[in-house]
């Protein structure tokens, strides 16, 4: 039987991975594979069906309802005995479950740039042969955006007007002659309220981005406190009650009674690397990311919106 040849798209290094193995073998039949959680936020789901249409085939939704994982394990993912279960039984389990006992390449968006992480490995069970087609090509993180902005296919920008507003407002010119100065991704990073494309309540996200989804989305911010305050209840599991916050120490309700705080410290951290630049006169490293980048760095796993 023929190797599976598998492209787990994600976020925006998945997807530049896709375009550059296209462009190597499209002899290939790649089969285009989406962790999905049923917690994805509209925006990803736009963004991955413009993927599909430019890749000219469906991409393949594997995954498992992650709200029902939760009320069956009776706990949030995340910090204490529950560990991170998400990835494991959400997205990593079904696809194992999809690639069953046939032998199967799995190209990962691992970049030249981050040479220390590995993808999932075959092992005694499954025949997996990871692949790393953008270390291959030395593509690093520059060009990974230049790749997605000259295709229309960036994904979602989770543009935050009013930090924007505020930020301009505080610095006036300052503001508006470093902006000029970058590219488009990096004006997204800069004034994005999220840093990956991926599980509306993701416990691991920042504290800004839980405020980020309750201004763009307060519906599902409100779901996710729903979840905090119902799971685990009734479950004849009392015994492993432990963590009924996504935040260590604060409930969802606590939190948006911070909004404004929260919002306000964005502004200041966003002023901050500004004015550090401009001061410096380090346009240099804007191409690099210098800084801008680390506004939004996570360290969400290589199946999270990678």
């Amino acid at each position: 039987m023929d190797a599976k040849h598998l492209i787990l798209i994600s976020g925006k290094d998945s997807a530049t991975t896709a375009i550059v193995q296209n462009t190597r073998r499209p002899d290939i039949d790649y089969e285009y594979l989406f962790n999905d959680t049923y917690a994805e936020l509209p925006e990803v789901n736009q963004w991955l069906d413009k993927m599909s249409d430019y890749l000219g085939k469906p991409i393949k939704r594997i995954g498992k309802n992650l709200e029902d994982i939760i009320m069956e394990q009776g706990g949030l993912p995340g910090y204490g005995g529950f560990g991170r279960f998400c990835t494991r039984m959400a997205k990593i389990m079904p696809m194992e479950d999809y690639i069953g006992k046939e032998k199967a390449f799995i190209y990962y968006g691992l970049r030249a740039d981050e040479m220390e992480r590995t993808g999932y490995t075959k092992n005694d069970k499954f025949d997996i042969t990871p692949v790393y087609p953008l270390r291959e090509m030395g593509i690093t993180l520059p060009l990974v955006w230049r790749i997605l902005q000259d295709r229309d296919l960036l994904p979602p920008a989770f543009f935050w007007q009013r930090v924007h507003d505020r930020v301009i407002e505080r610095l006036g010119p300052i503001a508006q002659d470093f902006i000029s100065n970058l590219e488009p991704w990096q004006f997204r990073t800069l004034f994005s309220w999220r840093s990956r494309p991926n599980c509306s309540f993701c416990y691991n996200q920042r504290t800004y981005e839980w405020i980020g989804l309750l201004d763009h989305h307060p519906d599902l911010y409100e779901h996710a406190a729903w979840i905090e305050e119902n799971v685990g209840k009734d479950n004849g599991k009392k015994q492993r009650l432990q963590m009924y916050t996504w935040r260590k120490g604060e409930s969802m309700q606590e939190l948006a009674k911070r909004a404004d705080v929260i919002r306000e410290d964005r502004v200041k951290a966003i002023c901050k690397a500004i004015v550090k630049k401009a001061q410096n006169g380090l346009f240099e490293d804007i191409d690099t990311g210098g800084g801008i980048d680390e506004l939004a760095i996570t360290s969400c796993g290589l199946y999270c919106g990678k």
